[in-house]
């Protein structure tokens, strides 16, 4: 199940989208790369098309020439045409770029085309009245790297921390985190063949790349963005990625999601669809065990979200129990085999493999509970195994 899989909030999956086509669109235009003392500097001019794609600029204000950033913060800043030929340093908004203080001030030579690839040299000032400092600019020798755009590369790359959790169930892994922006992914580094290993590292960090591109744009815009993502079950055969993400991507309010990516480490490759594990359906299981959960008022540890636990799970029972309370109901039916033509599954839940159980994760939640999208309940592993197609340990 991908990190997207189930979210209710279509607005949420259309705020990425349009971050990370940001990153894609950059790949029209040559990327330069400079530097002012120690800072790796890296800028690129819009389009005349692209200009007429940007957020309308504020009353008497011109829509951003530039943007550039520093690659060891990784913030975008938009150069705004200022006066007398330069460009002002200017703070990224969802709703226009904001100059009401700038940062800094910049002047281009009158020779650049649209286009050019050749080297320049530029001018740059931290306040109008300063003697400005010269930076010399080229444009950059990296290629695009699937759908990765040359800019998206440079800001999603930069210094990572790696770190080890200790040895569980015969397997090592660990999380290669990008300290900028939050944004970490899993690494393995014993327990698996060798050849899956140094496959499965090597996607994930591409996937960092990518992933911290968006994150650091949208945190540009001060949207704001953080994950809980870990690692929440291993096992010889499985590894398993999950937590919550969320953050404001511009609109009326902030969104929230949980994912779950459950890897088959004899390939490597992530499993898809929620009933990936299963050889039989287990929704009365997940029914009987919510009403058990209920009649004994008994609350599930986990939770997700600003939400307490107590209103979030019994916003869950109210939703799940709706339909199935009636006298006449079973507690737990015959078990139904899932069969390769079946492709119907209910989209208010799904399943995380932890080391506790099999957590079943909901983003059913609708305003104002959003924030409870998450593990609601976990069903021990007694109860679970004989639903599963392989053992999980």
């Amino acid at each position: 199940m991908s990190v997207l899989t189930g979210i209710r909030a279509c607005c949420f999956f259309t705020a990425l989208v349009a971050l990370s086509n940001h990153a894609l669109a950059q790949a029209e235009e040559p990327t330069f790369v400079g530097k002012l003392g120690a800072k790796e500097l890296v800028l690129q001019f819009a389009s005349a098309e692209e200009l007429k794609t940007r957020e309308p600029a504020p009353e008497n204000q011109s829509p951003a020439l530039a943007d550039y950033f520093d690659r060891s913060v990784g913030r975008v800043i938009p150069l705004v045409k200022f006066k007398d030929g330069w460009l002002a340093e200017c703070k990224a908004a969802f709703r226009g770029d904001d100059c009401t203080h700038p940062t800094g001030y910049w002047r281009m030579p009158d020779s650049l085309k649209e286009g050019s690839t050749k080297a320049f040299t530029a001018q740059w000032k931290a306040a109008l009245p300063d003697t400005p400092v010269q930076i010399d600019f080229e444009a950059s020798k990296l290629t695009p790297l699937g759908d990765m755009s040359v800019w998206g590369q440079l800001l999603g790359t930069g210094p990572t921390t790696l770190s080890r959790l200790p040895k569980r169930n015969g397997v090592v892994a660990g999380t290669l985190t990008d300290p900028r922006s939050g944004v970490k992914v899993p690494q393995v580094f014993s327990g698996y063949p060798t050849a899956i290993m140094k496959q499965f590292n090597a996607e994930q960090a591409r996937r960092l790349v990518e992933r911290t591109a968006d994150r650091l744009y949208n945190l540009s815009m001060e949207g704001g963005e953080e994950d809980s993502f870990e690692i929440q079950y291993q096992s010889p055969r499985f590894l398993v990625w999950g937590g919550g993400q969320g953050g404001y991507y511009g609109g009326a309010h902030g969104l929230f999601a949980y994912g779950v990516e459950t890897y088959d480490m004899k390939t490597g490759k992530l499993l898809k669809g929620k009933n990936a594990l299963l050889k039989y359906y287990i929704d009365d299981v997940v029914i009987a065990e919510t009403r058990k959960l209920r009649d004994e008022s008994l609350k599930p540890s986990a939770a997700t979200g600003v939400r307490e636990v107590d209103e979030c799970f019994d916003a869950w029972a109210e939703k799940i129990l709706r339909s199935e309370d009636d006298e006449d109901a079973p507690a737990v039916k015959q078990k139904i085999r899932i069969e390769p033509s079946h492709t119907e599954e209910r989209d208010d839940f799904g399943f995380m493999p932890q080391f506790d159980g099999l957590a079943v994760v909901s983003n059913d939640f609708a305003e104002p509970i959003r924030q409870c999208r998450g593990v609601v309940l976990t069903i021990p592993w007694k109860k679970a195994r004989p639903y599963l197609k392989w053992p999980m340990f």
